[in-house]
């Protein structure tokens, strides 16, 4: 166990456009807050979040994120980030838990989606109210994921590798009502 060289963190930031830092990031107007305090595990633990007054469409330069909450958990090891909500355009919403492990260059995602519509985030998709879940994890060589999003008779299930630069789908079945498309 390495102690963590901090006790307490306090950040306010606001006005942070990712733009600022390099011109392929989208354009954001971003306030960040962070509470964080060391707990009895010599860790800091505590509230951030982040709110984007100027959310848009990646296809339009911007960032489709309107706000983030999580309970962080930071040592010289890990990050944790519990009871996560990230609220998206057209009201979309992705809560759950993200861990990375720092040493081993790992990390795991538990996450559940609603009201997502894949057209606030990039307006040259097609507009849906997409619920479900996914589970991800990997490391920096190789990446996996499991994901089941429904919109009414719309059903997409899919086991995702990425490796080596190629992206396998492992299983796939896409669903409209009596009709299905499956894979592997």
């Amino acid at each position: 166990f390495t102690p963590f060289p901090f006790v307490a963190l306090t950040l306010s930031v606001s006005g942070l456009d990712p733009r600022a830092f390099s011109p392929d990031a989208p354009q954001a107007k971003l306030a960040l807050q962070a509470q964080l305090h060391q707990n009895a595990a010599g860790k800091l633990e505590g509230e951030v979040s982040a709110d984007n007054v100027s959310p848009a469409p990646l296809d339009r330069g911007g960032l489709p994120l309107h706000k983030i909450r999580t309970r962080a958990t930071i040592s010289a090891e890990s990050l944790q980030f519990d009871a996560l909500n990230l609220i998206l355009g057209g009201s979309g919403n992705i809560s759950g838990h993200v861990s990375w492990q720092l040493k081993q260059a790992t990390g795991t995602a538990d996450l559940a989606i609603s009201r997502l519509d894949p057209a606030a985030i990039d307006t040259r998709l097609r507009p849906a109210r997409l619920a479900g879940k996914a589970t991800l994890s990997g490391d920096a060589q190789t990446q996996r994921g499991t994901i089941s999003l429904a919109d009414g008779k719309l059903h997409l299930d899919a086991k995702l590798l990425h490796s080596d630069d190629t992206l396998t789908l492992d299983s796939l079945r896409l669903a409209h009502g009596k009709a299905a498309l499956t894979g592997q």
